[in-house]
């Protein structure tokens, strides 16, 4: 019985010997370093021309704008009713990855119809891309004459895999 045990004992040892040598044989230790480099999200929205469309010689009104941030302000100057005001601008991807239009808010103070043609929620601008785009005013019959509306335009823009579709 004592040489069962031992013998047992023995192909035991044995065992876990070849199975000990067999894995420092066939395992090492790997090791990874890298360097990750993140993209930059950046857009440049620039003001553009303003024009309207009245008649040469009764070209009274006039539209504006500037751009601080994300936001462009627009100014209507001598305003009166039943007058379109076109606003350009242009949206530049400044930045090493493509942009996605999340929202788009128009604010203003005037009794209009205002829209923003050439850009619109859900799309993609990439890198080094530059898109035109227009305000649209359109005053309706309420519009006080000799008036000045204001209106602001904010754009936000996600990253490309950062967009929710419901508007954020």
């Amino acid at each position: 019985m004592k040489s069962k045990i031992a013998g047992i004992v023995t192909s035991l040892l044995v065992v876990m010997l070849v199975l000990g040598v067999s894995y420092a044989l066939w395992s090492a230790n790997l090791y990874v370093s890298g360097v990750v480099n993140t993209g930059t999200l950046s857009v440049a929205i620039e003001a553009g021309d303003g024009y309207d469309n009245e008649p040469e010689e009764k070209d009274v009104s006039c539209i504006s704008a500037y751009v601080e941030g994300d936001t462009m302000y627009v100014t209507i100057n001598n305003a009166y009713p039943c007058i379109t005001y076109t606003q350009e601008f242009n949206v530049t991807n400044t930045g090493t990855i493509p942009v996605i239009v999340q929202s788009i808010t128009i604010e203003g103070n005037a009794s209009a119809w205002v829209t923003v043609s050439g850009i619109s929620v859900g799309d993609q601008i990439e890198p080094e891309e530059e898109v035109e785009c227009s305000l649209i005013v359109h005053l309706d019959n309420y519009a006080e004459q000799g008036e000045t509306y204001t209106f602001t335009v904010t754009i936000l823009f996600v990253q490309w895999n950062e967009f929710l579709p419901s508007g954020g």
